[in-house]
């Protein structure tokens, strides 16, 4: 791969680097190691985004997750790491997830009008419009997380929800040409769907940021590239 040096530092907006509270790092030592590597590959603002009424892992409360959070933040500028962290949910969809919100239970990206939403994998959610639009009338935009995992989304089907201000996000370690969402990863750039590029790091993926910022540059050109990794997600944090 030719090695194209990022001149923009890059952010990330979807991680499970919060220690021991959904299935990211399971201890402030893998975090630690998580947020280095991060660094490494040129990323000085990272937005963490525990789960949250996932089906499939034990989740903490939002009041808890703050908690956590704020220790957290102090520990790892106790260790002298130079990055500014975020925090945020990925938000799994649930039936009640707009009395949820309405309720104040999860969280919005670093308490700004935007949500990171997981949809179900099996089924399109045939509700989904009816509940954008209830989000959006309380000034909520959606971002939805990874989608180029949703095989029932068509490109046809995400241009128009698209043209009603839904945003989407790929996950970094699409890009590698490998990976089994390669091909539909880019099937979205090329239809100009992405708005977001973000590692969705665990304590067991690799960070490949870095690797999908070169590709993105080489393949779409170096304005599409900074729009993806720095420009979009930086009117969400700075």
């Amino acid at each position: 791969m030719i090695h194209i040096k990022s001149w923009c530092p890059l952010i990330d907006i979807h991680t499970h680097i919060l220690p021991d509270v959904d299935d990211g790092a399971r201890n402030f030592e893998e975090s630690l190691k998580m947020i280095k590597e991060s660094i490494k590959q040129g990323i000085n603002h990272i937005v963490v985004t525990p789960h949250i009424f996932s089906p499939y892992i034990k989740c903490k409360t939002k009041n808890e997750i703050i908690k956590i959070f704020d220790e957290f933040t102090k520990n790892v500028k106790d260790a002298g790491l130079n990055v500014n962290l975020y925090l945020g949910h990925e938000v799994s969809y649930h039936i009640r997830i707009f009395d949820y919100f309405k309720h104040g239970e999860f969280l919005t990206l670093n308490n700004k009008n935007i949500i990171l939403l997981e949809l179900p994998y099996d089924r399109e959610l045939e509700t989904f419009e009816d509940l954008q639009y209830n989000f959006e009338c309380y000034g909520q935009s959606l971002i939805l997380a990874h989608i180029e995992r949703y095989d029932y989304y068509s490109i046809r089907k995400l241009k128009h929800l698209k043209s009603n201000n839904v945003y989407f996000q790929i996950n970094a370690s699409s890009l590698m040409k490998s990976h089994r969402y390669f091909k539909k990863a880019n099937k979205l750039l090329k239809a100009g769907l992405v708005d977001f590029i973000a590692s969705d790091i665990h304590y067991n993926r690799i960070n490949h940021m870095q690797e999908a910022y070169e590709f993105v540059t080489k393949n779409y050109g170096q304005d599409v590239a900074t729009k993806i990794f720095y420009d979009n997600p930086s009117q969400l944090i700075l």
